[in-house]
């Protein structure tokens, strides 16, 4: 009998390599009797699939991270800038932990003779308890291993956290946010340590004054630097108590840039919104390399897991309902397998299957019919609550007229009871809302009229109150008084059914907005007193689009100085609100200063309600600033003392003919006679900002199904063009011919006979004159 391994001198495994340099595959290899080593890559070991196409091997991985199966070359890559919060928790004597930006300052430390001086480029630090979104995300700019700078994006300027040039009180210093026109490169920056601990890394800052060294500590609400200067107990106890946990990594892994991750973004600044992104998802692999077995080098291609059936990324995977998903964006697909029904040398595409259990619809803007799939296993009904329809971005408003809707048929509606309107989106526009059902008297009220009104009550969230109501007489007579009512929504989706959804078509809004307010291009232009008419309604909105040009819009007044003033100098807008009481002749005067940036087109709208006592500003739909009046204080008085005046270099009038004068200052021009409700307020602002409402992939549970992916071009990846036998390289020894023009002669005359000769299927890749003596 034959003892030992036989012989395998034919079979080999060479170790594995990747095209990208900074990474490498993570590897291992075993020895055997007789020495013989085979080498395992983790990537490859139990792939779902392999196929060998165009002298290619492809290799399908299961879904995995791929930072477990690819590894840096080096241990960390350090960035040169992070967008971070910085929280300070540690800390055990802060009242709050996160860093903030605030600009609500005390401008009577600002304050020259009866001027405020430079106050808009300051701004104080804050600790607040909690962070939301982008508004506690600093960037820090690492400039070498001990000097960095944390600054904050407001307004379109850039102001850094600094420590204050006077002298210290009790040997600390203010510290505080100045705007980068203040500062010198050298003023800008703080000194910084970096530890990490476990998975968490930390920075601790100090900055030098007058020869001192202060550490930026945390002290009630505000951070504060204190003199460290010739203390001897800094060490890592110290440093760890007086440092801020960063949410971002400063030494980066392999899986936070390469790992799938599903994004979103802020509505400003364009920083990560961390609330509503999910990182380090798994995903599927398709590793290929060349099919010659000398070779081992493979590169990378990462498979969709998180798109949709319509190749979007979207959160709206209705099987996921755990609340540790900040997002629903993960295990849309699962690949299986390569698909090869053919062997050709001349077919260039590669399909993958894979699986999914949701099937999508696409919801343009307007109304769209839709049927259920023919099974939504695993549910047999599932509510409109607890589909991901918010979570994909479904559109919310108090009222249904300007909300997402759906509809669904309904049987046997009886006559003269409630009837099923629709189901809608409750909430406010940019957040999460609830989807609930309209119901409606005909007899009473009409369909539009019963879509535009605004719920009187708290919604109905139990069908034990619905009960109630109409079990009792006198409360049924009362809701009936009041025409509509809504409750928690008991629409559910069923196998096969049909349904219709209604999305926010923004053209309709704006020429809704036409007729529901005063349209300047269509109003009559000689009305010269038009002030009066907002006087007598208690209120106005004027909203109007500027970019670069300065401007003034103001109301006109004679010596009573009332009224509203609008002035843009450079990158700085102003704002002036004056109200006169002709009762006791008292002045109420609201002003307040505003940064512009230089590459926004951008769009202002001013309202004022009297009844309120309420003022807001909206600059491109973000709220700068508010006011309030005593409610009622201007009833039968004067808000405005004049007509609204444009003063520009290109034109200077009444702002109704400024409205059809095409204006590169102020144009897209919108004035209401009477005051805005806070619905239309949202509505307006919404609607001039936003040029379209995006299309809508909404998702349903479909059981099993299966799909394909198409790869279209393959053509020997990672492998030279020339090894299909297709394909072939021409050369030509020994000619010896040395003149370029002469051999490009040569050259063009052989192609055109040797073409003629080949087979149709061969093309010539490459033509070569090669000389030997």
């Amino acid at each position: 009998m034959r003892n030992g391994v036989p012989s395998l001198s034919t079979l080999k495994f060479n170790d594995g390599d990747l095209c990208l340099d900074s990474l490498k595959l993570d590897q291992f290899s075993r020895t055997y009797a007789g020495g013989y080593k085979f080498n395992t890559i983790t990537a490859l070991s139990g792939s779902r699939d392999f196929k060998n196409k165009n002298f290619s091997n492809f290799y399908l991985t299961t879904r995995t991270d791929l930072s477990k199966v690819v590894k840096f070359n080096s241990l960390e890559i350090k960035p040169g800038s992070i967008y971070t919060s910085l929280n300070f928790s540690r800390n055990s004597g802060s009242k709050g932990t996160y860093l903030k930006f605030n600009n609500v300052i005390q401008k009577k430390y600002f304050k020259t003779s009866d001027k405020y001086i430079d106050y808009v480029d300051f701004a104080a630090t804050e600790l607040a308890d909690y962070s939301t979104s982008s508004d506690t995300l600093f960037k820090v700019d690492f400039l070498d291993d001990f000097n960095c700078t944390v600054s904050y994006l407001h307004g379109g300027v850039r102001y850094y956290l600094v420590g204050s040039d006077d002298d210290p009180i009790n040997n600390k210093i203010k510290v505080f946010f100045a705007r980068e026109n203040k500062l010198t490169s050298s003023g800008m920056k703080i000194e910084y340590v970096l530890t990490s601990s476990s998975d968490d890394q930390f920075l601790s800052f100090y900055t030098t004054k007058g020869g001192k060294k202060y550490v930026l500590k945390p002290e009630g609400r505000k951070l504060v630097g204190e003199d460290i200067t010739g203390v001897t107990f800094i060490n890592e106890f110290f440093i760890n108590s007086v440092s801020a946990k960063l949410n971002f990594n400063a030494s980066t892994t392999i899986s936070d840039p390469l790992d799938t991750s599903f994004v979103e973004y802020s509505d400003s600044e364009y920083l990560i919104n961390n609330d509503k992104s999910a990182f380090n998802l798994d995903s599927n692999y398709l590793f290929h390399k060349s099919g010659d077995l000398s070779k081992n080098s493979f590169n990378i291609l990462a498979l969709k897991n998180i798109s949709d059936n319509f190749d979007s990324f979207t959160s709206s995977n209705s099987l996921l309902s755990s609340n540790d998903d900040a997002v629903f964006a993960r295990k849309l697909r699962n690949y299986t397998s390569i698909l090869q029904d053919i062997n050709s040398e001349r077919e260039t595409g590669l399909e993958l299957n894979y699986v999914t259990y949701n099937i999508n619809y696409k919801i343009t803007p307007g109304t769209n019919l839709f049927v259920a799939p023919s099974s939504i296993n695993p549910f047999t009904r599932l509510n409109i609550n607890d589909t991901k329809f918010v979570e994909a971005g479904a559109f919310a408003f108090p009222y249904p007229y300007f909300a997402d809707r759906v509809y669904r048929e309904v049987d046997d509606m009886p006559n003269n009871e409630a009837q099923y309107l629709c189901t809608w989106l409750s909430g406010v526009p940019g957040e999460a809302g609830l989807w609930v059902d309209r119901y409606y008297y005909p007899d009473y009220i009409e369909k539009e009229s019963a879509l535009a009104g605004k719920p009187f009550m708290q919604v109905t969230y139990s069908d034990l109150i619905e009960k109630l109501i109409n079990d009792n007489s006198e409360l049924k007579a009362s809701i009936k008084k009041r025409y509509f009512f809504d409750k928690r929504s008991d629409l559910a989706f069923e196998a096969k059914k049909s349904y219709k959804y209604e999305r926010l078509n923004i053209a309709e809004v704006k020429e809704g907005l036409k007729v529901k307010f005063c349209d300047l291009p269509e109003v009559e232009r000689e009305a010269p007193t038009y002030f009066k008419e907002i006087n007598e309604n208690g209120g106005y909105a004027l909203a109007f689009k500027f970019f670069d040009e300065n401007f003034v819009v103001a109301s006109h007044f004679n010596e009573i100085p009332g009224g509203i003033n609008i002035e843009r100098t450079g990158n700085k807008l102003a704002l002036s609100f004056t109200f006169f009481d002709n009762a006791d002749g008292s002045v109420l005067e609201f002003n307040s200063d505003h940064p512009l940036s230089d590459t926004t087109d951008n769009d202002l709208l001013v309202s004022f309600n009297n009844a309120l006592g309420k003022g807001i500003v909206y600059l491109n739909s973000v709220e700068i600033y508010r006011f309030n009046t005593p409610c009622f204080k201007y009833s039968n008085k004067k808000i405005l003392f004049g007509n609204i005046q444009v003063t520009s270099a290109e034109f200077t009038g009444d702002i109704y003919n400024a409205a059809v004068a095409s204006l590169d200052t102020v144009n897209d021009i919108m004035i209401s006679l009477k005051p805005l409700t806070e619905e239309d307020e949202l509505l307006i602002t919404f609607s001039r900002n936003i040029l379209k409402v995006d299309d809508l992939i909404i998702s349903l549970p479909c059981g099993m199904r299966n799909f394909t992916d198409n790869i279209s071009v393959l053509n020997t990846l990672a492998t030279n063009l020339k090894s299909k036998s297709n394909v072939v390289d021409i050369n030509i020894n020994n000619l010896n011919i040395t003149d370029d023009s002469i051999l490009e002669d040569v050259k063009n005359n052989l192609l055109a006979a040797i073409v003629k000769e080949l087979p149709a299927t061969t093309v010539i890749n490459k033509l070569n004159f090669k000389n030997y003596l």
